[in-house]
């Protein structure tokens, strides 16, 4: 396991919230953040949530995008192939999330 992953798991330790995935949509195209990275294939995603270790953590798609629903039933879909089940799906922003969940700037 990565110092990524660790520190990653040991900050949502305790934290109501899930581990955030923003959805949004530019020019026709699913885009999701990940902390500082911005993917728009379904296996860069797929595989970067596999490397989690505790899938029984919760995952939150969060978008504020009313164009990008589509996108978030598809991110649904990869974060359940990914192999986590405790999915909430929120209207918000970075802004809504600790420091420590939010993306990098």
């Amino acid at each position: 396991m990565t110092n990524t992953y660790m520190a990653l798991a040991l900050s949502l330790a305790g934290q109501s919230l899930g581990y955030p995935v923003y959805v949004h949509v530019e020019e026709g195209v699913c885009h999701f953040q990940i902390q500082d990275m911005v993917m728009s294939k379904e296996r860069e995603v797929r595989d970067w949530l596999r490397e989690l270790p505790d899938k029984q953590r919760k995952i939150d798609l969060v978008s504020d995008d009313k164009r990008a629903a589509s996108c978030v039933r598809k991110a649904e879909a990869i974060v359940r192939r990914s192999g986590f089940f405790h999915i909430a799906v929120r209207r918000g922003t970075m802004n809504d999330y600790p420091d420590g969940l939010r993306p990098g700037k």
